[in-house]
């Protein structure tokens, strides 16, 4: 048992469980877009799957779900930081040419465009699930 514990707190799997829900994460997003792309062909589909959305009582359960892997992804995140500072406090003294091991520049700039989603994400919730709310009579729309 002992063994089994520490083979799931192991580095490796703290980097596996971190992309697993980063891949969740991406699956969500381009989920929201297609479902964001019915503008484009049916404005009135487009409101009645938003007014359906956000009166199923299924809803909180899914941003329930959301925001736990929003913060699983970002406590991994943290703690393999800290973790890979730890093992190595002193930093390299020539950066490598990526010649494909190591980091790319997508790989180095994740901290920054992670702090960019999160900033988009909370104003995203923030002007469009609790900014203004109009009243749309869906009568009669099935």
């Amino acid at each position: 048992m002992q063994k089994l514990l520490s083979y799931f707190c192991s580095s490796v799997m703290k980097k596996v469980f971190m992309a697993v829900t980063g891949l969740l994460l991406c699956g969500f997003i381009l989920t929201h877009l297609a479902a964001n792309l019915l503008i484009i062909f049916s404005p009135e589909n487009f409101n009645l799957y938003g007014h359906k959305l956000t009166t199923n009582p299924f809803i909180y359960v899914a941003e329930a779900g959301l925001l736990v892997l929003f913060l699983v992804h970002m406590f991994l995140a943290l703690k393999l930081t800290i973790e890979n500072k730890r093992a190595r406090p002193v930093k390299y003294a020539m950066k490598r040419k990526n010649t494909g091991k190591g980091a790319t520049f997508a790989s180095s700039t994740m901290p920054y465009t992670g702090f960019i989603i999160l900033v988009f994400l909370v104003l995203h919730i923030w002007g469009l699930k609790f900014g203004a709310v109009y009243s749309t009579n869906f009568d009669g729309i099935e």
